[in-house]
């Protein structure tokens, strides 16, 4: 709820002029529409990404976002004028999505060999995890994981 009401303020003070010169139409609809289903997704998921796998695999996660938008743009908007740009795209989305693969498999590997969801990183899922007593049964404060 919240990203929609910060990313709704933004819109407004950032771009309101642009919204105003727009040629409403169901194409520019359409867009907007996948633009909010898109954040959504986002903010719906980065939680479970987070608590599952930590903070690396986001990072990882979020270096794909441009090569995503990079491939959106080959695909629906035209392409590149430098078809050098578009294979340097390719190839970095080819070696990104292979250090993904690696860093998932590996986090799996973990995971079966400790019988835990422990990340790598020290964050969500780590060894030294602070969580509120009452999810033990105690009487409130915080214990730790381990």
């Amino acid at each position: 709820m919240f990203g929609l009401v910060i990313n709704t303020s933004q819109m407004l003070f950032l771009e309101l002029g642009e919204l105003r010169g727009l040629h409403w139409g169901a194409d520019v609809a359409l867009l907007l529409l996948g633009f909010v289903a898109a954040l959504f997704t986002f903010y719906a998921l980065v939680p479970k990404l987070l608590r599952d796998m930590g903070s690396a695999a986001f990072n990882l996660s979020m270096l794909t976002s441009d090569l995503w938008a990079a491939a959106s743009r080959a695909l629906w908007f035209g392409g590149f004028q430098n078809t050098s740009t578009a294979w340097a795209f390719v190839a970095a989305l080819v070696l990104v999505t292979i250090g993904l693969i690696i860093f998932y498999l590996e986090h799996l590997k973990a995971v079966d060999a400790e019988g835990t969801t422990k990340s790598t990183d020290g964050g969500p899922g780590g060894a030294d995890l602070a969580v509120p007593d009452q999810l033990e049964g105690g009487r409130g404060g915080y214990a730790m994981l381990e």
